[in-house]
Order: C-alpha cells, then sequence, then structure tokens
C-alpha cells in the first residue's frame, strides 16, 4: 500500500509504512514512518480527524526532493549537502532547496567546502592572483623542464621528477571525488581540499563573479589545459624581446608536452564529466558531479558535444601523439636533436633501455581518467577498477625499474602504493 502517500485526510485504519531500508516497498531515498500528522494550514477545524492525514515520507539523510515532486527523490553529491527531512530542505548546508540534489548555492553565495557563504571582496582578491601566479609559474616550468641533461640525474632534475610523482598522485586521489561511491570522514574532507586539482573553482569564489551554470563551468574547464598551452606560447613570444637568451621552440614545445603529462589524470576526468550519469531513486539520470543536470535533457547536449571534441583532442589526440614519438624514437634519436628536445618529457626521465615508460604511464592514466564513466551506478566497481589499475600497473613498474634513479622508483612505488592504500580506505569509510 501507499496510502503514507496521501495528503487527505481519513479516519480509515493507517498501517504503518515499510522504510526504504527494511522494507518491502521500495522507496530509495525516503522513509515512510506511517500513521497520521497534522495537515499544515489546517488550524481550528470543528472535527479533529480532518486535520490530519497519513504521515508523508521524508527524506533520508543525503538526499532531497523538490516541493513540487515531494516523493521524487534526488541523491546529492555529497552527504553534508544534504540534511534529509521534508522536501526542499537542504540542512545546515544552506544551499538552495529548489535545485536538484541541492546542487547550488542560492544566489549571491559561493559553495565553500560543504557550506554557502556569502560572497565578499576576499574572493576577488583571489580569483585576481590565480591567473598572476599561474603566468609567472611558467618561466620556472619552461628552466625545469629544459636543465641540463648529464649522466646522473642532478638535484633539479630529481625535484622535478618527485614533483610530477606527486602531482600524479594527487590527481589520482581527485578521482574519488568524482567516483559515486559515498565517502564518509575523514575522505570528505580531504576530497574537498582537491577541488582546485580538478579545475574546480567554485571554493575560490567563481560562483560570486561568473556564470555559475554546470554549462558555463564545464565549459571553462575544458579551456584550462589549452590556456596554460596559449600562455606558454605567448611566454614564448615575448621573450623574443628581452635582452638574455630567447626562448627556443622546441624547448617551449618540450614544456607544454610536460604540462599535458603531468595534468592529463585531471584533463581527461574533466572532459569526459558529461558521460557520467547515473541513475536518482526518482528514475531519471543526472549527472554525477551535477545533480541538477539531467542527462539528455536542456544544457546536458551541449556539454556532450563539448565533451566529446575535448576528450578526442586531450585523451585520444595526446596519446596517439606520445604513441607515435614512441614508435618513431630509436630512428628519429639518432637523426633529428630536435626531435629529442621536443619530445625530452617523454624520454629523460626514464633509463636509455626503459625509453617507452613514459608511453605506459600515459595510458595507465587515460584508463584510470576512464574509471568515473565506468559503471556510475555501481561505486564498489569503481573502487576495484581503481586498485586494480593502479596494481597492475605496480608489478611491471618493480620488475623494469623504469626510472633513472633507485631512490625515484621507490618513490614512484611508495606513492603507488599510498594510492591504494587510499582508495581501500576511502571504499572502507563510505
Amino acid at each position: 500500500s501507499l496510502e503514507c502517500r496521501l495528503d487527505s485526510g481519513s479516519n480509515a485504519t493507517c498501517a504503518p509504512c515499510p522504510s526504504a531500508q527494511t522494507g518491502s516497498l521500495v522507496l530509495v531515498g525516503l522513509h515512510c514512518a506511517g500513521g497520521f500528522e497534522s495537515v499544515p494550514g489546517i488550524i481550528g477545524s470543528a472535527d479533529a480527524l480532518s486535520t490530519l492525514r497519513h504521515a508523508q515520507p521524508v527524506n533520508l539523510p543525503g538526499f532531497m526532493s523538490l516541493v513540487s515532486t515531494p516523493y521524487a527523490s534526488w541523491g546529492c553529491r555529497r552527504v553534508k549537502h544534504c540534511a534529509g527531512g521534508h522536501p526542499g530542505n537542504c540542512g545546515p548546508s544552506g544551499r538552495d532547496g529548489t535545485i536538484q540534489g541541492c546542487a547550488a548555492c542560492p544566489e549571491g553565495m559561493l559553495p565553500v567546502g560543504d557550506q554557502c557563504e556569502v560572497c565578499s571582496t576576499k574572493y576577488a582578491w583571489i580569483l585576481g592572483l590565480l591567473p598572476v601566479a599561474v603566468v609567472c609559474v611558467m618561466p620556472m616550468s619552461y628552466l625545469l623542464s629544459n636543465s641540463p641533461i648529464t649522466a646522473n640525474v642532478g638535484a633539479t632534475l630529481a625535484a622535478s621528477m618527485a614533483f610530477g610523482m606527486i602531482v600524479m598522485i594527487i590527481q589520482i586521489f581527485g578521482l574519488l571525488s568524482r567516483v559515486t561511491v559515498k565517502l564518509g570522514a575523514p575522505m570528505t574532507d580531504i576530497m574537498a581540499s582537491l577541488q582546485v586539482v580538478n579545475f574546480d573553482i567554485d571554493s575560490l569564489g567563481g560562483d560570486c563573479y561568473f556564470d555559475p551554470s554546470p554549462a558555463s563551468k564545464f565549459s571553462t574547464r575544458c579551456f584550462v589545459p589549452l590556456g596554460l598551452c596559449v600562455m606558454l606560447l605567448a611566454w614564448h613570444g615575448v621573450s623574443k624581446f628581452w635582452p638574455w637568451d630567447s626562448w627556443a621552440l622546441p624547448q617551449t614545445l618540450n614544456t607544454i608536452g610536460l604540462v599535458m603529462q603531468a595534468l592529463y589524470i585531471t584533463v581527461v576526468a574533466t572532459v569526459t564529466m558529461p558521460f557520467q550519469c547515473k541513475m536518482q531513486p526518482s528514475g531519471q539520470t543526472t549527472l554525477t558531479n551535477h545533480p541538477d543536470v539531467t542527462c539528455g535533457e536542456g544544457q546536458h547536449s551541449g556539454m556532450l558535444v563539448q565533451g566529446s571534441l575535448f576528450t578526442c583532442i586531450y585523451g585520444v589526440g595526446w596519446l596517439a601523439v606520445t604513441l607515435w614519438a614512441n614508435r618513431v624514437a630509436p630512428r628519429r634519436s639518432a637523426s633529428s636533436p630536435v626531435f629529442l628536445v621536443m619530445f625530452r618529457f617523454l624520454f629523460v626521465r626514464f633509463r636509455a633501455d626503459r625509453w617507452y615508460w613514459g608511453a605506459i604511464l600515459l595510458v595507465r592514466n587515460l584508463i584510470l581518467s576512464f574509471v568515473p564513466v565506468t559503471t556510475p551506478d555501481d561505486s564498489h566497481a569503481q573502487m576495484v577498477l581503481l586498485s586494480t589499475v593502479l596494481l597492475v600497473g605496480l608489478a611491471p613498474q618493480a620488475a623494469l625499474w623504469p626510472w633513472k634513479s633507485n631512490e625515484l622508483n621507490v618513490v614512484d612505488m611508495t606513492l603507488v602504493c599510498l594510492a591504494i592504500t587510499t582508495v581501500a580506505f576511502a571504499a572502507v569509510s563510505a
């Protein structure tokens, strides 16, 4: 029986409706306690029974429903975003209860962690300084990526390699915020701190000054890698006018390659976001990270087109370039010094007899990036896939020992083991 859904008062016997978790009636995201409750807005009626109705379902924590459709429950991106309760209630998070999944803050506010805060001028300073900081980092990236090559691994090269490993592992951690599993504490707080790694500037005040719609945010994130490449080419052009040595084009292209290689996981995971559709208790599918976007409707169509284009460019296109470079490297390395300079980012980190390891890492990272797209309704399968890909990549690394020094091999394997442990801990804490 669905008697608990009736809005009208009745003097009929009301049996308790089964809950979403223990009863035979499936009300995912909702709990129906049964019995009677007072009808809102009816006061002082002569007939006491007419002021009652069958108790209405309420949302469980981590779910919400709209006032207009109170029995269609929507899962929220994070449990803390939705406190459960009556339709339209997002709880202490301060999020907008008129939006599916409490997916956004009210106008004039921005998400900071799991709460909404009023926009203030401090966020304008943060957003203004961020591109300045990125532009200033570009010359350092050029110097580090083109430092002199020696027989032994120098301190600068070793430091840049170790930093690249750390950046890669942080991106793997960032993938956990894209899977559909409901993370518990402290994993939720850790994932929130990695939002910037996923090109998510919401917590930096982006919603206060830019279009907060999911389509606009997605478009901005897709152009971030392209913007970094343009900045490096702009520095290359500016260097022609300063009195000291200007940037050479092959070295500039090598720096672009290093940036793309370092951010590959985040870039591919970002552009494939429109393909991450999960089933909601309401029966509709929405984007995993944007419960307010219904798949196949409205702005999702444009996001799909844009995501497909940039997946071909960043994901498939960049992989094709690196695989081609690895294929022709034995022949080109002897006849074309320019080739070695342009693709130094692909070979310089590894032993001469393991020159191909950069391409293997890229293939592994591509597979990791696609994990959130696979089985979006089965979070346990996603966790197993992440762990399996990392473990499978760990075995040949231990056998081949590809990095230029023993210390770098140990660091890389330690970080991968840390990532596997983190995935396992996230699965347990969910």
